[in-house]
């Protein structure tokens, strides 16, 4: 289970498996330094292991950075893909955005 940072993941999703796991390697706030960590479905635990956070599949974090970066119109920086992440994980829904034109 070999980590790397978790920017590089998010960057590179659409290399994984859609089913793997995206794990964060920390027990606090995720920040650009964070590690990362890739597991196969069926080799993620039911629970999070001692200092992994468990993020989403890959299926399911190119949906919410595709959506936040169609809305956006453009890239999204690591942080705003985080808040994205973490929205959709409390709520069960894409992060809205505020369009101003």
């Amino acid at each position: 289970m070999g980590s790397t940072l978790l920017s590089d993941i998010l960057d590179n999703l659409r290399d994984l498996g859609l089913d793997d796991v995206v794990f964060a390697r920390t027990d606090g706030d995720i920040c650009e330094g964070t590690e990362g960590v890739v597991m196969h479905a069926d080799a993620a635990p039911d629970a999070d292991p001692p200092g992994l956070k468990s993020l989403l599949m890959v299926q399911q974090l190119i949906d919410i950075i595709d959506s936040l970066e169609f809305e956006l119109g453009r890239s999204a920086t690591f942080l705003e893909r985080i808040r994205a992440i973490e929205h959709y994980m409390k709520y069960d829904a894409y992060i809205p955005i505020r369009r101003v034109e």
